[in-house]
């Protein structure tokens, strides 16, 4: 079971800690960490639409989960690795939005927020990893690219807990929930 997890947080070990020796541990992690893993962003996207990516990370996180209060939510927007869900082989994924239910150490959602050139093939292996975790997964993505992100979710057999199209509006998001 992948546990998600603020990196170094006393939790997996037992012990408590205080907010001031998270932030500690987490500075000091991110400067020790020896990466193992696959580079985040598997599909290069130019530097505008990464910027068009990480405000929609930040927009969708704020409508959906930022404003209830039932919820904790983290995001990873571009390279950003603040929020990782621990895989029992010790390896860490970094969707772009994980969120739990406050006072809950384990996650409840984790969401991929895609732009239109990376609803392709290549992603579509980095959404199987997120789905098979055993959490629900949400797969965000642009108007006009659901038919293409069903497509692939179906031919590589993804669990899909909900597709959510967006759309960026000059001040916020828009976002229409469809049926798996």
């Amino acid at each position: 079971m992948a546990l998600g997890l603020p990196l170094g947080s006393g939790i997996a070990s037992g012990a408590p800690r205080t907010w001031e020796a998270l932030a500690r541990e987490t500075a000091r992690a991110r400067r020790k960490r020896i990466r193992e893993e696959p580079p985040r962003v598997s599909t290069k996207r130019s530097r505008q639409e990464q910027a068009e990516h990480d405000l929609a990370v930040r927009r969708i996180c704020r409508a959906r989960f930022n404003g209830n209060p039932q919820w904790d939510a983290f995001t990873n927007p571009g390279t950003t690795e603040r929020f990782a869900l621990l895989l029992p082989d010790g390896r860490r994924l970094y969707p772009d939005i994980v969120a739990r239910r406050k006072g809950d150490a384990v996650s409840s959602y984790v969401a991929e927020v895609e732009t239109a050139s990376t609803v392709n093939e290549q992603e579509a292996g980095q959404w199987q990893l997120f789905a098979g975790l055993g959490k629900r997964f949400l797969l965000y993505v642009p108007a006009g690219s659901l038919l293409r992100a069903r497509e692939l979710c179906q031919q590589r057999r993804i669990a899909v807990h909900g597709y959510r199209v967006y759309e960026l509006t000059p001040f916020w998001v828009r976002i229409r929930d469809f049926p798996v």
